[in-house]
């Protein structure tokens, strides 16, 4: 928020992890970004939980001095993004896949027309088994995808600080 000397409000801007803004409201124009301060603008990631964010100490950064390492975290973020976007996708396909085999597995039940009902049960029984074992595999296939995504998105990270080191930050205060 950026107030005016008579204390009104003339710029409320949202900024994510990253200090990319993601909401804007008014025309005040600040360099200032948060640095580690997560917020439920970013979505997903928040939902994740506190283990899929990097942790970062919160001060505040000038954003033309490490214009070159935000490009880079940023780049780091859609990546990531992407990645579990893939994942949710495959999961979606896999989940899928599972129901088409229990409808066909439980139809091909009711064959022979003349097939016992203890039969049927005992054959619905398997398919169902077999069903949850399947969504068993895709639900631990999912999480093994979006760890592989954070341990990417983790080694960009340290890619980038290691390509752009952060300044040293000057010490306030006077000397006695």
């Amino acid at each position: 928020m950026i107030t005016n000397s008579s204390a009104s409000v003339i710029s409320n801007n949202l900024y994510d992890l990253f200090g990319v803004k993601r909401y804007e409201q008014g025309s005040a124009e600040t360099p200032w970004r948060w640095k580690g301060r997560r917020t439920g603008e970013e979505g997903q990631l928040t939902s994740l939980g506190s283990g899929y964010l990097p942790m970062t100490s919160a001060y505040l950064m000038q954003q033309p001095t490490d214009r070159n390492l935000q490009e880079c975290l940023d780049d780091a973020r859609r990546k990531f993004e992407q990645c579990v976007k893939e994942a949710d996708i495959n999961k979606e396909v896999g989940q899928w896949g599972c129901e088409e085999r229990k409808q066909m597995c439980i139809s091909g039940c009711y064959f022979p027309p003349d097939r016992p009902p203890n039969d049927i049960q005992r054959c619905i029984a398997k398919c169902l088994a077999e069903h949850a074992s399947c969504m068993r595999n895709v639900a631990i296939d999912y999480l093994r995808a979006v760890q592989k995504c954070y341990d990417d998105w983790q080694k960009r990270i340290d890619q980038c600080r290691k390509r752009y080191p952060e300044p040293a930050k000057p010490v306030t205060g006077s000397a006695q």
